[in-house]
């Protein structure tokens, strides 16, 4: 009897020391990933990346998806479009090559669980690569393109065209999981409400 309840003490002191452990290893986590996403965040509002974030965005602005785009947007995309001029770079493709990698190194952060997609969605997701989203995909496309008819010369691998469709992959899927779960939430209060007060009007 006594050995029967030293081993149910034992697994019970076990278990106890497992979930503590586990538990300040999630609130551990949690602080590092909080930090890492406000360094991440400073840094990317800071006067180092202001420049880059205006110019990039005034080629966005300038690039139309329809018919016609502006001098600027169409010169920068023809860059990328033709086999590469060292000596005619576009003069906002430092500017964009920072942007690029600060979105790569986002998506390196997310698959090193360094910050969650939860945060890095909500600080630097929708509110920001959103703006540009589009005009980095178009640039992506035009570098793809340049490599797959250069069969005889096949291209460098570029590491932010990879990191960027997986990070847009990730926030893609994040605003689908948040969008059902908002949807869950609303039909759950409505059915509430509905049981609570059955003489309410029904809301649209």
């Amino acid at each position: 009897m006594n050995a029967v309840y030293v081993s149910i003490v034992s697994a019970i002191i076990a278990f106890s020391s497992f979930l503590f452990n586990f538990l300040t290893y999630r609130a551990r986590l949690r602080l590092e990933q909080a930090s890492n996403a406000a360094k991440l965040h400073e840094k990317w509002w800071g006067d180092d990346y202001y420049s880059a974030r205006r110019r990039v965005y005034s080629l966005t602005q300038d690039w139309n998806t329809g018919e016609s785009s502006g001098e600027k947007s169409t010169a920068f995309l023809d860059y990328f479009s033709s086999p590469e001029d060292y000596e005619n770079r576009p003069d906002e493709l430092e500017d964009f090559a920072k942007l690029v990698f600060f979105f790569s190194d986002l998506n390196v952060y997310i698959d090193e669980k360094l910050i969650s997609t939860r945060l890095a969605y909500r600080l630097l997701g929708d509110s920001q690569y959103a703006w540009f989203q589009d005009f980095i995909c178009e640039v992506r496309t035009r570098i793809e393109s340049r490599q797959s008819s250069d069969s005889a010369k096949p291209g460098k691998v570029v590491r932010w065209v990879a990191e960027t469709r997986a990070l847009e992959k990730k926030f893609d899927s994040f605003r689908i999981i948040n969008q059902r779960k908002k949807s869950l939430k609303f039909q759950v209060k409505r059915r509430l409400r509905r049981h609570n007060n059955p003489a309410a009007p029904e809301r649209i």
